[in-house]
């Protein structure tokens, strides 16, 4: 529901993952259509997990246009998001999405929101 949900709020080319799992063969599909990206997964771990994972892969297809919105506070989902605090509020959101790298910094230095100790792609990654 989250691509449809957020389609209806009126925001056109969204797409699912499908789960907390992008693959290869879905940002080799998407970079045949745009280079620009917000990535948007649910907020907690999980969520910010599957973010980080979906962002290296975007990286390494080339894909250098990247922003994270980030978490979605007491909202799990992008569409219970429009549902709950309109289209509007969710523009806002995106407006103000930050790269990807500063999100990553602002997730190393929060207390007590590193989930996880994950295995990092770069050096500059670890936690």
């Amino acid at each position: 529901m989250d691509a449809i949900g957020v389609t209806a709020a009126g925001f056109p080319g969204v797409v699912a993952s499908c789960g907390t799992s992008l693959t290869t063969q879905q940002v080799q599909a998407l970079k045949r259509h745009t280079q620009k990206i917000v990535v948007n997964f649910r907020s907690g771990c999980a969520g910010a997990n599957a973010a980080e994972r979906s962002i290296n892969l975007l990286l390494e297809e080339g894909m250098a246009r990247l922003r994270h919105r980030g978490t979605w506070t007491a909202v799990s989902d992008p569409d219970e998001y429009c549902k709950q605090r309109g289209a509007a509020a969710y523009q806002e959101r995106l407006e103000g999405a930050k790269g990807y790298f500063y999100w990553l910094a602002d997730r190393a230095r929060a207390p007590g929101t590193i989930c996880a100790p994950r295995k990092a792609r770069w050096p500059c990654c670890s936690f």
